[in-house]
């Protein structure tokens, strides 16, 4: 699959990789750090609205932890998922984002 702006070079046969290095590409099929539009796109939801929740902006929702580098934001695949599930957590029971954050504090 050829997309417009990217390079695609087979590396192996540059040989400007070993043949048993792994090569991180855009088109990988399971990467484990996830950028905003794939977050975006897992949530079902716009790129903006993706920034707003990382960003603790979303009222009722506590916020996503990102890796920053630079301006660039990268979210951990497992990290979404076990977001995904607290919040449904969160969610179903009515708890209150205040009280979860106090018990982590007592904790």
């Amino acid at each position: 699959m050829r997309r417009p702006g990217i390079l695609n070079v087979d590396m192996h046969a540059a040989g400007l990789v070993g043949s048993d290095a792994h090569v991180y590409t855009a088109q990988s099929e399971d990467p484990d750090l996830l950028t905003i539009p794939e977050v975006a796109a897992r949530l079902r939801c716009s790129k903006a609205h993706a920034h707003n929740i990382t960003n603790g902006k979303v009222k009722g929702l506590r916020p996503l932890p990102v890796l920053r580098l630079g301006r660039r934001r990268l979210v951990r695949r497992s990290t979404l998922e076990d977001w995904i599930r607290v919040s449904e957590i969160v969610a179903s029971s009515g708890i209150m984002l205040t009280s979860l954050k106090v018990a982590a504090v007592d904790a």
